[in-house]
């Protein structure tokens, strides 16, 4: 087997075990039905006869407040929203039941994206218990009172535990803001040490997708923790629970395309993260340490709920919440960017973004026309020197020493490197490993819809037809460089190297059909017509070599 064959088949072990992470199929499940917009509407909820209306609170002096039992309660749910967002909030536990993006269309196109599943809460805060005439009770069970707001023409609503004398004792207050942001600052004064709480975002997340074969890898908990980046991928938190111990700068839950982030300002000690699977969607909660145990906390929060867009979220928040979007190896996360930045400019001209992968191909086979050229130059050396190459084997087959001097020589006289075909070619895999995630996890080409059968480039080709004719295509290039059978006088290694080289070039695109298949059909696009335009380019060097 000689050293091209050799290369040739650790490349296609390196191609096949960085996307075998991403052939994983856990079950396919369905959207859950959507919930109306409710705004200010009364709906009746079944509660202990222990909890009552926060207008019962009582203070004396420096006691804890107390409340009295009254059994009979309503919830109100109350709908806070902007031009991009529409959050439902409940009464009870000041928490939202309900997130909607307007600006996202769901799997069956009729409604807009709704990220909460039905009957779930967010935003609750837990392990913050107020005392009552039968014990203590957790504010997020509690009925709180409420009053909206406008500040500076931003649309707001303040949730408040009161006293019989009016003292507000606990409030939650939200303001919608702009991009996606949710302001939220909790406000504490009940006349007992304050030791911690949490923040839980245990609902869970909806599927906003069809297609959920990489569901397992794409939902997870992203957090920066003590400055570094963790990820909880859904596949491990459906083996066991996990807690992340460290100061928290950030942390949230996602899907592929959508998810809820909390920010706690710098005042605020967020030391713990656990999270868990609630129904194959990822949960959490955070660990809030109020270290000086005082009577008064006072903590902002800044709250994302929105598409997981990086340079908005670079823009918009900071402190590396980017890295809530999937953006690829740190070290090629420039250049993913970059290829956002290209395809955003140039859908701006031409608002498909299927045309726009088309000449973003062409563009980038323009930039790496020096690498492939040398690559195909290499080639075709390689081609007019494999008669001498076999004879030199068979003239010193028995001396393997006087064998590679004189192959060294012939390289040298006819300027050929045996590597000089691969390296150009592997120097573009960063740009491929790049683009991976930037069209795959890319939300704007969610459901974008490129012609004919092709209704969303970030989704598999339903049909398989864009896979094989990528496999076609890379087979009539491999076809074209592969060079033909030398001399009928080759010994037994050399036929075996022969029928080896023969073998790659059937299975290698097979292979690359099956792993393909399972991508986004933007960017199997992308590789055919680079593919294409690289058979383009070695027809026009043919006929100039001729």
């Amino acid at each position: 087997m000689d050293k091209r064959t050799v290369i040739a088949i650790v490349l296609i072990f390196i191609v096949y075990w960085f996307f075998s992470q991403f052939i994983w199929a856990p079950k396919k499940t369905s959207e859950l039905p959507e919930q109306q917009l409710v705004t200010e509407q009364s709906v009746s909820t079944s509660q202990d006869a222990t909890l009552s209306k926060p207008d019962s609170l009582s203070l004396k002096g420096n006691a804890p407040a107390s409340l009295s039992v009254d059994a009979s309660i309503e919830e109100e749910l109350i709908t806070l929203e902007d031009d991009k967002l529409a959050l439902t909030f409940s009464t009870m536990g000041a928490s939202i039941t309900k997130v909607v993006l307007k600006e996202f269309s769901s799997i069956d196109k009729t409604k807009p994206v709704q990220l909460i599943p039905e009957d779930r809460r967010v935003l609750e805060f837990e392990g913050f218990p107020v005392e009552t005439g039968v014990g203590d009770v957790d504010v997020s069970d509690m009925f709180f009172q409420y009053e909206k707001l406008n500040e500076e023409g931003k649309p707001g609503i303040v949730f408040y535990l009161a006293d019989d004398n009016g003292k507000r004792l606990v409030e939650k207050r939200f303001v919608l803001t702009k991009d996606y942001r949710l302001e939220m600052d909790f406000i504490v004064n009940t006349g007992r040490d304050i030791e911690d709480y949490s923040i839980a975002l245990e609902s869970g997340l909806r599927d906003t997708e069809e297609y959920v074969k990489h569901k397992k890898t794409d939902y997870k908990i992203v957090a920066q923790i003590d400055n570094d980046l963790e990820k909880l991928t859904l596949s491990k938190l459906q083996k066991e629970p996990q807690t992340l111990n460290g100061m928290v700068d950030w942390a949230g839950v996602r899907t592929k395309y959508f998810g809820i982030a909390v920010i706690p300002s710098s005042l605020v000690k967020v030391n713990q993260l656990h999270g868990n699977d609630v129904d194959d969607s990822p949960a959490m909660s955070l660990h809030v340490d109020n270290a000086s145990h005082t009577w008064e906390i006072n903590h902002h929060y800044s709250i994302f709920i929105g598409p997981l867009n990086a340079k908005m979220l670079e823009d918009e928040f900071g402190s590396g919440l980017e890295n809530f979007a999937e953006i690829g190896s740190k070290w090629l996360q420039f250049l993913s960017k970059f290829f956002l930045w290209l395809l955003g400019q140039l859908y701006k001209m031409i608002p498909n973004y299927g045309v726009d992968i088309i000449i973003f191909a062409f563009i980038i086979k323009v930039v790496v026309y020096p690498l492939t050229h040398k690559s195909l130059e290499s080639g075709q050396k390689m081609q007019k020197v494999q008669p001498m190459m076999q004879e030199l084997k068979q003239k010193y087959k028995g001396d393997p020493k006087q064998m590679n001097a004189e192959m060294q020589k012939l390289y040298k006289e006819h300027g050929v490197s045996p590597l000089g075909g691969c390296l150009p070619l592997l120097l573009q895999m960063p740009i491929f490993f790049a683009l991976y995630p930037a069209l795959r996890y890319s939300v704007e080409l969610r459901q974008a819809h490129f012609m004919f059968w092709l209704k969303d480039l970030s989704a598999p080709d339903p049909y398989y037809i864009l896979p094989v004719l990528m496999g076609v295509f890379m087979f009539v290039q491999q076809k074209m460089m592969t060079p033909p059978p030398v001399s009928d006088n080759m010994d037994d290694q050399q036929k075996a190297a022969a029928q080896t080289q023969k073998m790659m070039l059937y299975m290698m695109p097979v292979m690359m059909v099956w792993i393909f298949s399972g991508l986004s059909s933007g960017l199997v696009l992308y590789w055919m017509i680079f593919n294409i335009f690289s058979i383009i380019q070695m027809y026009i060097m043919r006929k100039r070599s001729k």
